[in-house]
């Protein structure tokens, strides 16, 4: 995620949050952010800011691959869900999305941006969702697990 960065709307930033999920295992990617001021460092998922003339999708789908190297079954799907926070000084809007990897876990090779995550692991769904700083990423995981019937 670049702070102070994204596609304008209105007043605000445009965001994305991306849920990976393995397609062999029906696990999530959890990353665990660099420090961020008060936050400190903690779980979430691929998030990140829309650029300019980029759809949401094609968002989701780039922050995805930037944040992890991974290659994904298909194109990201929305989870129906979208919501505004204040951060940096700015409202941002952020919508949900999830992405299916194209192998199996023993294949997978997770490759992280230094800069912005320290360490990643793959999780059952109802693990992670403890695991997570933000109501809004369990909100999101609660979805995915609804839509997939996890």
């Amino acid at each position: 995620m670049r702070a102070g960065g994204g596609l304008a709307y209105g007043r605000g930033v445009l965001k994305v949050q991306v849920w990976i999920l393995n397609s062999r295992t029906s696990e999530v990617l959890l990353l665990k952010t660099q420090e961020r001021g008060e936050h400190g460092s903690f779980w979430q998922p691929v998030t990140g800011s829309v650029e300019e003339g980029e759809t949401l999708e094609q968002a989701a789908l780039r922050e995805a691959t930037e944040e992890t190297a991974l290659r994904f079954a298909g194109p990201p799907r929305s989870l129906d869900y979208s919501f505004e926070f204040e951060g940096w000084g700015k409202l941002r809007r952020e919508t949900a999305f999830w992405l299916e990897t194209a192998e199996g876990r023993e294949k997978l090779e997770v490759k992280l941006d230094p800069k912005e995550h320290k360490d990643f692991r793959w999780a059952p769904i109802k693990q992670a969702e403890g695991e997570l700083k933000f109501e809004t990423n369990r909100e999101a995981l609660r979805l995915l697990a609804k839509k997939k019937g996890i």
